[in-house]
């Protein structure tokens, strides 16, 4: 089942657009899709909620950006932007986002053999 963000429990929705603000602002037409999954995202979840998961589908990235000892110290890379932005966002909604970016051309499905 499929739900807009703005239905998520109060703190885990204004978090997830926050970071989807953050998402579209770095990312720009390198982000494909996100989607946001786990128990925060049940009206019902657990007494006890956990992170809020998050899977960014991104089209591209530089080298440098998968490397984490090239880009840590950068504070003009991508990754130490949304690093900051999730950070800031996490301690300012009190919710622990949890986010994996994922390269578009590194999920997709195989082509489908053909069984004679």
């Amino acid at each position: 089942m499929t739900i807009p963000i703005d239905e998520l429990p109060g703190p885990a929705a204004r978090a997830a657009q926050d970071l989807l603000g953050e998402l579209q602002a770095v990312l720009n037409k390198d982000l494909l899709a996100v989607w946001i999954h786990g128990a925060r995202t049940f009206p019902d979840g657990p007494k006890a909620l956990g992170d809020l998961d998050i899977s960014v589908i991104v089209a591209h990235v530089a080298r440098g950006e998968r490397r984490y000892s090239q880009w840590r110290d950068d504070p003009t890379s991508r990754p130490r932007r949304l690093t900051r932005a999730r950070d800031a966002i996490s301690a300012r909604h009190n919710v622990e986002l949890s986010p994996s970016y994922l390269l578009a051309h590194e999920i997709v499905a195989p082509a489908r053999r053909r069984w004679s």
